[in-house]
């Protein structure tokens, strides 16, 4: 058992381990990068490690602690593609003072591969020579989408997938039933967040097992009977239905996952059985890279519509 506060987070057991003798030995970087998928821990980690340097709970109000993501656009009702540089600016000054009591003043940034061209280049002195002391924590879905000149001044810490008998056996201890530790455990496909939620939300439940029954009946469909039945998928108000359209996306992941698994045999590590029509390996593979791409798309506010039909127009 880890000491706290890592010892809410589930595997990840090396960067645990990293983390703890960092804290342990005083020698903190002065800006962290975790990289990960959606629900692999990232937020997690930050969390654990705002409180250990801290030496409390950290709420999201604490006078020194600044956050910084992209701004709603009041017009559209929507997130802006990236983090502005009067954003970047304003966090720059508050940084520029010194921490209320003496403390240590931290900064964490939810979109590290949103900061582009002068916001970037306005954050770069800062993480190069930071004032005072302060930490910078950073996340990122991949290295690859964080500029090098950022990245290269972060400690990066990766979190992979986390083993499903590990996730299953976390949430056991828990108190989670074991039947519906693995079923979350499942789902999961190696996020412990992922699990978790998908013990919490019904309503998610509900959607990935009408996802799944969707996606049998648009494989064994013409294109032009997929793209009618896309259309009537999604309600008629822009925000619900983009919404919608990541949780469709999700639930046909997970289904096309399962349809991979199933086609190479592998059935035991399936989340759950689907009736689909045969094809070959590669084909499942195509699939999955257009739904991982087009939800990055989705993401940056490509219309809802389009992407579905995008999606199944190949299928």
């Amino acid at each position: 058992m880890h000491s706290p506060p890592f010892h809410k987070i589930i595997g990840h057991e090396r960067v645990i381990e990293v983390l703890t003798r960092l804290f342990d030995s005083g020698r903190v970087p002065h800006a962290f990068l975790f990289v990960g998928a959606d629900h692999s821990g990232r937020r997690t980690f930050i969390q654990a490690c705002l409180e250990r340097l801290k030496g409390e709970v950290v709420s999201e109000h604490d006078p020194n602690l600044m956050w910084l993501k992209r701004e709603m656009n009041e017009k559209t009702g929507k997130r802006k593609v990236a983090i502005g540089v009067e954003q970047v600016r304003a966090l720059n000054e508050r940084l520029s003072m010194g921490g209320l009591g003496g403390g240590v003043k931290m900064a964490v940034i939810e979109e590290a591969d949103r900061l582009l061209g002068a916001a970037a280049n306005a954050i770069l002195k800062t993480l190069e020579e930071p004032r005072g002391n302060t930490v910078f924590f950073l996340r990122a879905h991949a290295l690859s989408d964080v500029m090098p000149t950022i990245r290269s001044r972060c400690m990066i810490l990766r979190l992979s997938t986390v083993p499903r008998l590990t996730i299953q056996e976390a949430l056991v201890r828990r108190g989670v039933s074991p039947r519906d530790a693995a079923e979350a455990a499942a789902a999961s496909f190696g996020c412990p967040g992922a699990a978790i939620r998908f013990l919490e939300d019904g309503e998610l439940r509900a959607r990935l097992a009408t996802a799944s029954g969707q996606l049998s009946t648009l494989l064994r469909s013409e294109t032009a009977e997929r793209l009618a039945q896309v259309g009537t998928m999604l309600p008629t108000k822009e925000g619900d239905a983009r919404k919608e359209a990541l949780a469709l996306l999700d639930g046909w992941e997970a289904g096309l996952r399962d349809a991979l698994l199933q086609s190479l045999g592998l059935t035991q590590i399936q989340s759950a059985q689907v009736d689909v029509p045969e094809q070959p390996i590669r084909f499942w593979l195509e699939a999955l890279r257009r739904v991982r791409t087009l939800r990055v798309g989705l993401d940056q506010q490509a219309h809802p519509l389009l992407t579905l039909e995008e999606v199944v127009m190949e299928w």
